[in-house]
């Protein structure tokens, strides 16, 4: 995630959920949802975002536990589909 300014941005929070390495921009996001076991690029400069995915593809990380407490992503998930699904009829 490397947008100039945002809330909290969904995409992030659902990589969160499937437990997928996240690499955010330095910007300042929730600290209850964006803990220290995110990836925070310093600045801008695209190397440093090159060099963090290459940390990431080299140390073979795959998963990470984020422990969600501060989003239910279940019952979120649930009301988005529902939405959808009325969006049918």
């Amino acid at each position: 995630m490397t947008p100039r300014s945002d809330g909290t941005p969904v995409s992030a929070v659902e990589a969160m959920f499937y437990k997928r390495p996240l690499i955010i921009g330095p910007i300042e996001y929730d600290e209850e949802i964006f803990n220290e076991k995110v990836i925070r690029l310093g600045s801008w400069l695209a190397q440093e975002l090159a060099d963090k995915i290459s940390s990431i593809l080299g140390n073979g990380i795959k998963s990470i536990d984020y422990s969600l407490t501060a989003v239910d992503l279940t019952t979120n998930m649930k009301i988005i589909k529902e939405v959808y699904e009325s969006l049918k009829r």
